[in-house]
């Protein structure tokens, strides 16, 4: 069920900025390759708030699978379900079997936590991680006859931690505080404290760099800003976990209070909540969104839970268990499933660059000019993210909102110094924001030397609008059809001499201020040698004063031959056509001709 809720997110949605940026630091894509020493120091210096060891499995995973959304989030997914894997298996040492599976059903199940095995970050790692070294430290500790390799996986996995997630690194201290405190100080009881020190001598190479990381953080006043209280914390973490039904998980852990396995659950709970909130208050890196830099947390809670499911199970009895765990499971699902529960979580909606990109690759071309508007603060995240999918595109490509400090009248002259020369100009509009008025004074602009054709691609979050650049014949006025009152034909590109499997075409219409909106619908028509109709196209009659619709018609199906192309203008809802006419030769007629062309073998 994991599996399936967490793969269903993999080709969800393109990439958003933090995505886009651990693709860059690993050297993925169009950025590499890179050799690991240049994924060393590329991360140390340009990244060093984040720790290198998660950069460089990505470049293997990527040089491995590639780098398409699909697969590079597929590590994520792998990760995460090991996770809850491990999870079990924590619990059931812990404590028993029933206690693992239920631990692993909640974790398996919380919205917050599937939502990140979809994301290219190394939060479901950093989750591996924490379980694994509680794993093998309880394991060490529990069975001290264990072999060398046990050893050797406490240290890697403690390394792990260093190496891919700082915060996380709190859970090492909550561990050595638990090691001093409760277990007796016999002559193994220096084994773990010895294995601690190995690890942090490998982590010194990166020390340096996580302490400029730190300088970096302490210095971000506007994350300070925003930072979350104490209280904020707690609260996020519980609806967080429980997918917003808080009961459940203090149902459970009260039930389970005191059960066998629950004072060592408790105390790394508490222990590393509490280290989080002061690491917070110092750092002030937590605010609402971010609350996945405690994710960590989500298997010592789970665990707790499912020490209250043992319990339910054994009193009051099975049913009452299965009913709770059940309605836990059910509502993890639910959530999983919509979007309202993880909307707000920063990257979860991003501009659909990808279908952008997927357009733009098929019909722009190297004349062209593509201009994006996004919100002021989103300029330097939009550009980084919209580079990892137009990076190859032949077309020249700006963000709206990408020269900051400008004046309204510097603004306007790099856009029309940008668009000048271009034979067709690309606008997107992120629609999740009231357009600002330097969105207005591009079209305006536009609309000097260009014609627009409408929006050919629309979407929840964006839109994307094409327009041509002015027939010389417009500026003159010049008609070459009128359809009744107000409706002309201003300009239609000329057909190909030979057409093959695809017509495009491209017609300008000029309609009067007069004309009623939303009740005229343009016909093309193609008709074969006899006068038969043998493929069709129709839009609905544009509502500018001066618009252009471009169409391809399909022509797979038809015989080789001659062919033409005829317009009509008509009423939607009853099919009446206007009477028409060419105005060079005043011949009439309700469906008039464009010309012709052939069709090949």
């Amino acid at each position: 069920m994991t599996t399936w809720l967490g793969a269903r997110g993999l080709d969800a949605d393109p990439f958003w900025l933090d995505e886009v940026w651990s693709v860059y630091i690993a050297g993925g894509a169009h950025y590499g390759p890179l050799s690991p020493a240049d994924v060393w120091t590329g991360n140390a210096v340009e990244d060093p708030r984040n720790a290198v060891g998660y950069h460089l499995m990505l470049a293997g995973w990527g040089a491995l699978v590639g780098w398409t959304p699909f697969a590079a989030r597929a590590s994520s997914l792998l990760l995460g379900v090991l996770a809850v894997a491990w999870t079990y298996r924590l619990g059931r040492d812990l404590v028993s079997p029933l206690t693992g599976l239920s631990a692993a059903a909640i974790v398996g199940t919380s919205a917050f936590f599937i939502y990140y095995l979809h994301e290219l970050r190394t939060y479901s790692l950093s989750v591996l991680l924490t379980v694994l070294t509680l794993w093998t430290y309880y394991r060490i500790v529990s069975h001290p006859q264990q072999r060398w390799w046990l050893d050797a996986g406490f240290v890697l996995d403690v390394v792990g931690i260093l190496y891919t997630y700082y915060f996380a690194a709190i859970i090492i201290a909550t561990l050595g505080l638990y090691h001093l405190l409760f277990v007796p100080k016999k002559r193994a009881w220096w084994r773990i404290p010895i294995l601690i020190g190995i690890a942090g001598l490998l982590f010194l190479p990166w020390l340096g760099a996580m302490l400029s990381g730190l300088q970096l953080s302490l210095g971000d006043a506007i994350l300070h800003a925003k930072s979350l209280t104490p209280v904020e914390v707690t609260g996020n973490l519980l609806y967080l976990f429980s997918n917003g039904i808080v009961i459940l998980p203090l149902i459970a852990i009260a039930w389970g209070a005191w059960q066998r396995g629950a004072r060592a659950a408790w105390f790394f709970l508490l222990v590393t909540l509490v280290f989080v909130v002061m690491a917070n208050l110092r750092l002030q890196v937590i605010e609402s969104g971010r609350e996945r830099y405690v994710l960590l947390l989500w298997p010592l809670l789970a665990i707790l839970c499912g020490i209250g499911f043992t319990q339910l199970w054994r009193f009051p009895g099975k049913i009452v268990a299965l009913l709770f765990l059940g309605v836990w499971i059910l509502i993890g699902i639910r959530t999983s499933l919509g979007t309202e529960f993880t909307r707000d979580i920063p990257g979860a909606q991003p501009l659909p660059w990808d279908a952008v990109a997927h357009m733009l690759s098929a019909e722009a071309t190297p004349n062209d000019a593509v201009i994006v508007h996004v919100p002021v603060g989103n300029w330097v995240w939009e550009i980084t993210t919209s580079d990892f999918y137009l990076h190859s595109l032949a077309a020249r490509f700006t963000l709206l909102e990408s020269l900051p400090g400008k004046t309204a009248e510097e603004l306007r002259q790099a856009e029309r110094e940008f668009i000048a020369g271009a034979s067709q100009v690309w606008l997107g509009v992120d629609k999740r924001v009231p357009p600002a008025s330097v969105l207005a004074d591009l079209e305006q602009t536009l609309s000097e030397d260009f014609v627009s054709c409408g929006t050919v691609l629309d979407l929840p979050r964006m839109s994307l609008a094409r327009y041509i650049q002015k027939p010389s014949n417009i500026e003159a006025g010049s008609v070459t059809l009128r359809f009744g009152d107000g409706i002309s034909l201003a300009y239609y590109d000329a057909l190909p001499t030979h057409a093959d499997d695809i017509l495009d075409t491209t017609l300008i219409w000029s309609v009067s201020p007069d004309v009623p909106l939303y009740t005229y619908s343009v016909a093309l028509h193609v008709l074969d040698s006899s006068g038969q109709l043998v493929a069709q196209q129709d839009y609905g009659l544009p509502g500018e004063a001066l618009a252009c619709r471009q169409s391809s018609i399909p022509l797979d199906t038809l015989f080789p031959g001659e062919y033409t192309l005829a317009t009509a203008v008509y009423r939607w809802e009853n099919g009446e056509r206007l009477p028409g006419t060419i105005v060079a030769t005043g011949e009439q007629g309700d469906r008039l001709p464009l010309g012709t062309f052939t069709v090949g073998d």
